[in-house]
């Protein structure tokens, strides 16, 4: 049930439609969520808390069947940093683990294209440790992408 309250009486037209719209989409989110909850307990697994289900379902709202976005040239800079005196060093950040993109994003079959890198890591796909140089621009995963092993096709399709 939506609550009214003195605060939304100023509100316009659409921002009073976007709040009961955002109370609609939670409430369909929390049914589905305490659905997910019962049938782990039945299968005797491990369920999500609800807020990371919710930040599962707006990860994949917002990759899903989306194409790669291409990046203009012009704003990217080439060629060598200035070798100014007042130029700091820059200092080389430890990078994070990411998490892997769910299986909607994954497996949607759009904008997943293979990039080249200069750095060697570990093919992502289960299964293979081998390293590689390819990565895929949308997921960001490195994956083998070779004659002999194509983690690529695989990691993407099943």
């Amino acid at each position: 049930m939506f609550m009214w309250h003195e605060g939304l009486a100023s509100c316009g037209a659409s921002e009073i439609g976007s709040c009961i719209w955002k109370f609609g989409c939670d409430k369909v989110q929390d049914g589905a969520w305490l659905m997910y909850k019962r049938m782990c307990r039945v299968r005797n697994e491990r369920a999500r808390r609800l807020h990371d289900c919710k930040a599962v379902v707006a990860e994949t709202l917002c990759k899903h069947n989306k194409p790669l976005e291409r990046t203009n040239g012009s704003c990217q800079k080439r060629g060598r940093r200035g070798e100014s005196a007042t130029d700091p060093i820059p200092v080389k950040k430890s990078r994070q683990s990411t998490a892997a993109p769910s299986s909607d994003v994954r497996m949607d079959k759009v904008g997943h294209f293979p990039q080249w890198n200069r750095s060697r890591q570990r093919c992502k796909r289960d299964g293979c440790a081998q390293l590689s140089c390819v990565s895929c621009r949308k997921c960001a995963d490195s994956l083998c992408f070779s004659s002999r092993n194509d983690c690529f096709y695989r990691y993407h399709s099943f």
